[in-house]
């Protein structure tokens, strides 16, 4: 009896191997730097890294997540808050390539904003996404809102432009009287 107890434990611990291998052969979608760990490990207690990694925010705007986490059980000691931002904004922050993701080229509407939406949006999104999206300018307003609160380099005159430039451009009415 012993024997048979023995041999299974032993199979459990061989087959335990070969999945922690295998695991562990598998590439980190979390670029080396310090801080790493730390958010490889309680980031990842909750989410699965895919929406990390295709967030682009500025420090103002991954500090705000970071301590928005805390409130919610994240495990990141207050010694380890700085070295997360820094390790967020460096790895995911305004102009990070996103991994696997092929540069499409996309010309935006002429307009006055424009620039405003290449520059500054384009920071942190490809600017497909832009133009693919078709919002009420309501909806604009709310995004660009948002976007500002993590970080978009934007005032409020330059926000109502933008918003104003993508309702035209790229609002729900522009697609209803295309067709």
């Amino acid at each position: 009896m012993r024997q048979i107890f023995k041999g299974a434990a032993m199979g459990g611990l061989m087959l335990c191997g070969l999945f922690s291998g295998a695991s562990a052969q598998q590439a980190s979608p979390f670029p080396d730097g310090p801080g790493r760990d730390i958010v490889a490990t309680a980031c990842t207690q909750c989410h699965a890294p895919g929406p990390i990694v295709q967030l682009r925010m500025n420090d103002a705007g991954w500090r705000k997540q970071v301590y928005n986490m805390i409130l919610r059980g994240a495990q990141i000691g207050p010694g380890d808050i700085d070295a997360t931002v820094a390790y967020l904004t460096a790895s995911f922050g305004p102009g990070v390539a996103f991994p696997n993701t092929p540069k499409v080229d996309v010309k935006l509407a002429d307009g006055a904003a424009a620039n405003l939406v290449e520059g500054g949006c384009g920071l942190c999104h490809g600017l497909d996404r832009v133009v693919a999206t078709k919002r009420d300018p309501h909806q604009w307003d709310a995004v660009v809102a948002r976007m500002i609160s993590v970080g978009a380099p934007f005032d409020a005159d330059q926000a109502k432009q933008i918003v104003a430039y993508l309702g035209q451009n790229y609002g729900a009415q522009v697609e209803a009287t295309a067709k």
